[in-house]
């Protein structure tokens, strides 16, 4: 039975958040890359083997990494790349699956909501990177303009520096930019939760929240009416049916800690249960096959020039295909 994956279509995932940090990068305008340490810069500059140019281009990235502002932003990164890194080898691991990946999303983008509250934190911190950093911001250190209005000649352009300057254009934006971009991603994990819940809830005998009653209800609903040419209505038997029998003669090998759906579709295939629960069956199978992530296709098309390169130029479809699909 060849199935519509439609849940697999609407959904664009992404399954690597290091997108979101060169987005954002590109969009504030500044290398996060040289965040990651802040001395090296000294070595070439210091270095008197090194080659003039290789100096002259080291100095202004040191006098750079001096600054005050690169420091908080080089603690503020590493909390956020550290938490980053985290979820996404996690997204990629075979026990992932959708409800999982949008509770995991959710929580980094909590994590990192809150690290809104931790500028003065992170300026207290600056010291441990470097006694050498600066101890003031760098419009601190800059001769103060003042601007007149046009039409009113005794008030002065209010504006902020230092530490409030750096908090609420540059600190509270990173955050800001980086929880805009998870948001769009729950958004399409969204879509998964609205109509595969019920399918996450199979062993519950019954919700203690009627709310996640009403919503374990709901999924369902939409489920038949988004899949209705694969399943009916009998589905809501079906599971009533099964958690009785999964109770009385689930296997030795299941284990409720890991992701059971993949025990619950390996017995059915060993005890040839699809007579019995055929749209239980087609169900698990559509949840299954969602893509929790392009990684895959992502690192096969990076391998493809050397799949396809002069050697095998008349290879045909079908087989460039399966070389795709072996290095996926």
């Amino acid at each position: 039975m060849s199935l519509d994956n439609s849940a697999a279509s609407k959904a664009p995932f992404n399954s690597s958040l290091g997108m979101v940090v060169d987005l954002i990068s590109a969009t504030l305008d500044f290398d996060i890359y040289s965040l990651a340490s802040l001395l090296p810069p000294a070595s070439f500059v210091n270095n008197s083997k090194e080659h003039e140019d290789t100096k002259r281009n080291a100095r202004p990235l040191f006098k750079k990494n001096l600054r005050k502002e690169t420091g908080c932003m080089a603690l503020l990164w590493n909390d956020i790349l550290e938490g980053s890194n985290k979820t996404s080898i996690q997204l990629q691991t075979i026990n992932c699956d959708p409800i999982k990946a949008l509770n995991l999303l959710i929580s980094l983008k909590h994590y990192v909501s809150n690290l809104r509250k931790c500028s003065t934190l992170y300026e207290n911190k600056i010291n441990q990177l470097s006694p050498k950093i600066k101890e003031k911001y760098s419009d601190e250190q800059e001769r103060i303009k003042k601007k007149k209005f046009p039409n009113d000649s005794g008030c002065n352009q209010v504006s902020l520096s230092g530490y409030d300057k750096f908090r609420v254009e540059t600190h509270n934006v990173i955050i800001d930019s980086f929880c805009s971009q998870l948001e769009k991603r729950i958004e399409a994990y969204n879509f998964i939760k609205n109509n595969f819940l019920f399918v996450t809830k199979l062993l519950v005998v019954s919700p203690q929240d009627t709310d996640d009653e009403e919503k374990v209800n709901k999924s369902l609903e939409n489920f038949i009416l988004l899949y209705k040419k694969y399943v009916d209505n009998t589905i809501q038997n079906e599971i009533i049916q099964f958690k009785k029998y999964w109770s009385i003669s689930k296997p030795s090998y299941y284990d409720d800690t890991q992701n059971y759906l993949l025990d619950i579709w390996k017995h059915f295939n060993e005890k040839h249960l699809l007579l019995s629960f055929p749209n239980l069956y087609t169900t698990i199978k559509i949840y299954l096959t969602i893509p929790i992530a392009n990684y895959s296709a992502e690192r096969a098309f990076s391998k493809l020039a050397r799949i396809k390169n002069k050697y095998r130029t008349s290879s045909s479809r079908e087989n460039l295909n399966n070389f795709m699909v072996l290095c996926s």
